[in-house]
C-alpha cells in the first residue's frame, strides 16, 4: 500500500499578485527529490472561508504525490509548512489517503 498526498497551492498571493514560477519550480524540485514525481492539475478553483469569516475563491494548482514510506509523507508535510511562508498563506491544504497504484503496461 502507498500513501497519496494532495497539496493545493494558490496561483496568486492574497493580494492578487501572481506567485512567481520560480516558487513553484523550487517546490516541484523538492517533491522530485523526495518522491520522484507528481501529477498536477493547474488552474482549478478553490473556495473556502478565511479565519476572519470572509469567503475566498481563488485559482489553485493541485499536486498529487504518491509516497511509499512514512518518511516521505513527513518530508512533504514539512515542505507544505514551508509553502505557507513561500506562498504567504495562513495555511496550505495537505491531505493523505491510502492508495494502491499500478503502472499498467
Amino acid at each position: 500500500m502507498s500513501t497519496k498526498v494532495t497539496i493545493i497551492l494558490p496561483v496568486c498571493f492574497n493580494d492578487g499578485i501572481p506567485v512567481l514560477r520560480d516558487t513553484f519550480i523550487r517546490f516541484e524540485n523538492e517533491v522530485y527529490s523526495i518522491a520522484g514525481g507528481f501529477t498536477t492539475i493547474c488552474g482549478a478553483i478553490g473556495s473556502y472561508r478565511m479565519d476572519d469569516g470572509t469567503a475566498k475563491e481563488e485559482k489553485v494548482d493541485i499536486y498529487t504525490i504518491v509516497c511509499s514510506t512514512a518518511e516521505q509523507v513527513e518530508s512533504l508535510r514539512s515542505i507544505a509548512l514551508q509553502c505557507c511562508k513561500d506562498f504567504k498563506q495562513e495555511c496550505v491544504y495537505f491531505e493523505t489517503s491510502e492508495c494502491n497504484v499500478e503502472f499498467i503496461r
